[in-house]
């Protein structure tokens, strides 16, 4: 049996008490958490431990959960800058996702994930929607099984309204789900997922919205979903069906506590309510709608109502990094902005979406997003040693949303493994990875025509 013992430092648990533990210790045995506690460790604790990490004058808190990204996007980084959406998408995405093979999907994978370990995440949702080549998303769960990080693939399909290459049947997305259900869902210790991603409504039809809710809720995964984005998309799908897309859904009663719609911008009072009834679980993106000037999600008002809104970074290219710390200071200001009131949202809030609402966009609510005994040994250790962390508050949240970045992080830890340890990624070469990406994305982006 491994066990880990991370004694002295300022815990915040993150659980649904709130309480702080200025002074304490946390006990793994091999993937699960077993002991938080305030104090030191007694004799005989410490003697069960092979190993011991000192966390005097720094913050142990649960990891952070990237709930949306792409991070087959590392490799069109800095390719959407200052471009609407579509015309990215149609000039840019298509293009490179065409040309994109399993090795290259792969690199850009894990790169994305050494990214988020180094900013403090520990779990991300992944919407590879990349088809175009056999074997692309196993090449996904490959890097994931291969860094360690907790990870969920949103299998993304399309059946219109995209190049030919990126069109799938019914038959066809079913075929693959199930393979990849078959083979990695529930894998490496439960550490990997599947859930469907019907990418956007617009781009697929009905009977397979509801055909594949039913395999969803028959083998207990979830559903992610582009949800209300942009003004432009959500009109185009109002002209075609009269509906918004939350009306839809709630109309054909597919609303549950499984499906994660992924920004809900555009979103009216009838639509939240419609949300907290039905028990789905929204995810903003701050950096991604203010990079694409998409609108303001109306979080304060489905937190008021109870709704586990979660938070994720999206893609590379339409955020240009992955620093889940760095979101949370993103997150809390630009509500304030948008409300022109300072007091909108706490820190407390915001951290609470980036851990304890993460868990329930990942489908393990019961298992992460919290320090407590039963739970996954997923967490973070912040330093606090930088002078800008020297400010004359131990507000512990206001610390971490307003002051904290990524390259605070010293060490995340993964179902009780060690993933980086005082800044070093210990499961790989990190310059021979950056190497090898460099080349492939050279070579990917000369194929597609990309200049």
């Amino acid at each position: 049996m491994s066990v880990l013992l991370i004694e002295k430092g300022y815990l915040l648990p993150g659980n649904s008490s709130g309480v702080e533990i200025p002074f304490g210790f946390i006990l793994i045995e091999d993937d699960l958490i077993t002991v938080v506690s305030e104090g030191d460790p007694s004799e005989q604790v410490r003697n069960t431990a092979n190993e011991i990490i000192d966390a005097a004058g720094q913050i142990v808190m649960p990891g952070l959960i990237n709930a949306h990204v792409h991070l087959q996007q590392s490799l069109v980084r800095g390719l959407a800058d200052d471009r609407a959406v579509w015309d990215w998408v149609q000039n840019v995405a298509f293009p490179v996702y065409g040309e994109m093979n399993p090795d290259e999907v792969y690199l850009a994978t894990l790169i994305g994930m050494v990214e988020n370990i180094r900013s403090g995440t520990t779990t991300t949702t992944d919407n590879q929607t990349v088809r175009s080549k056999a074997g692309n998303f196993e090449a996904a769960f490959r890097a994931a099984k291969d860094s360690g990080i907790r990870y969920k693939l949103a299998r993304g399909f399309n059946e219109r309204g995209v190049p030919d290459q990126f069109i799938e049947t019914a038959d066809e997305i079913f075929e693959d789900m199930a393979g990849l259900y078959e083979a990695w869902h529930d894998a490496e210790n439960g550490r990997l997922r599947l859930d469907f991603n019907p990418h956007t409504l617009y781009l697929v039809t009905e009977e397979t919205m509801l055909r594949v809710n039913e395999k969803a809720l028959e083998w207990g995964i979830g559903m992610h979903l582009h949800t209300a984005e942009s003004e432009d998309e959500l009109n185009k799908f109002v002209q075609e069906t009269g509906m918004r897309h939350v009306e839809w859904l709630a109309d054909r009663e597919l609303l549950g506590p499984h499906f994660q719609l992924a920004h809900s911008v555009w979103l009216n009072g009838d639509e939240i309510e419609k949300i907290a009834e039905s028990g789905a679980v929204p995810i903003h993106n701050p950096v991604c709608n203010m990079f694409c000037g998409s609108g303001v999600s109306p979080v304060p008002q489905m937190l008021s109502m109870n709704i586990p809104v979660a938070m994720g970074t999206d893609g590379q290219a339409c955020n240009n990094g992955q620093e889940m710390m760095d979101t949370l200071k993103w997150a809390i200001n630009v509500h304030k902005l948008n409300s022109r009131d300072a007091m909108i949202l706490s820190p407390e809030q915001v951290i609470q979406m980036a851990s304890r609402n993460g868990a329930f966009a990942f489908g393990l609510p019961e298992d992460i997003g919290s320090l407590e005994p039963g739970k996954k040994a997923d967490l973070i250790i912040v330093d606090l040693d930088d002078p800008r962390m020297t400010v004359p508050t131990l507000n512990l949240p206001s610390l971490l949303v307003n002051f904290a970045r990524a390259e605070d992080v010293v060490t995340t830890i993964v179902d009780g493994k060690i993933l980086m340890r005082d800044k070093k990624i210990l499961f790989l070469d990190e310059d021979e990875l950056v190497n090898e990406f460099k080349q492939a994305r050279t070579g990917l982006l000369k194929r597609a025509g990309i200049h």
